[in-house]
């Protein structure tokens, strides 16, 4: 169904150079929105930009953000060392970290 809505998005971003903002700034908010599962229109999306040489910062970085592989296997904080010094972790027990859940990390934060 999201295919639906994301298609008829670039279509109108393609057709109507006056909507391209607001446009875009719809994609910005279902990238925040789908997640992962967003990252099957990237290249459609990558290509309809590119062909009107449009850039949207926001988009960029979020599409950026989101497509780093760490992001769907640990949680992410600002600072890694403060996340390494939180979860109790050495820089060589990061490389093993395969996924954290959210009440793991919360339990290992309020014992610590």
């Amino acid at each position: 169904m999201s295919f639906r809505i994301i298609h008829t998005l670039v279509r109108t971003f393609d057709t109507f150079p006056d909507l391209r903002e607001p446009v875009m700034d719809t994609l910005t908010s279902l990238v925040q929105q789908f997640g992962p599962k967003f990252q099957v229109f990237i290249p459609m999306i990558h290509k309809v930009l590119k062909k009107h040489n449009f850039k949207h910062s926001r988009y960029e970085t979020l599409i950026l953000y989101k497509n780093r592989p760490e992001d769907h296997q640990e949680v992410v904080t600002r600072n890694p060392k403060s996340r390494q010094r939180h979860m109790g972790l050495t820089a060589a027990d990061t490389t093993s970290i395969n996924r954290v859940s959210f009440h793991t990390f919360k339990s290992q934060l309020l014992t610590a």
